[in-house]
């Protein structure tokens, strides 16, 4: 059973392949750097940054099915706030990149031809 469920991309697409994958290219495409900015303010404790962050990658979670990382993400966009328990952050942070890396890995073999080759 795949990580990913593309039937929310699919509706909203109406269907469109080619708008189908340029999402999920963008979403491979950018997710590692959406990572390396969380990690980066996880490990300097940049919780508005992390907040922010974590807030604009939770919606591309949901539009390629990833519906418990988007969870994860909300609920780590809560812990991240002003009055939020910021000391439950790292776990729950290790859990979700894990989850998240697990993902995109499945992802980039099932979309493979849609990634640009790096130069």
């Amino acid at each position: 059973m795949k990580q990913y469920n593309l039937d929310y991309l699919k509706e909203m697409s109406g269907g469109d392949a080619a708008f189908m994958d340029e999402m999920i290219g963008y979403f491979l495409e950018n997710s590692p750097s959406v990572i390396t900015r969380l990690d980066q303010c996880l490990q300097s404790g940049d919780w508005e940054g992390f907040r922010f962050a974590i807030h604009k990658f939770a919606p591309n979670l949901a539009i390629v099915g990833l519906n418990s990382l988007a969870e994860m993400a909300s609920r780590l966009e809560q812990l991240s706030g002003v009055s939020g328990d910021h000391g439950l952050i790292p776990a729950t942070y290790d859990g979700f990149r894990e989850r998240l890396s697990s993902a995109l890995d499945e992802m980039n073999l099932d979309f493979s031809h849609l990634l640009k080759p790096k130069s």
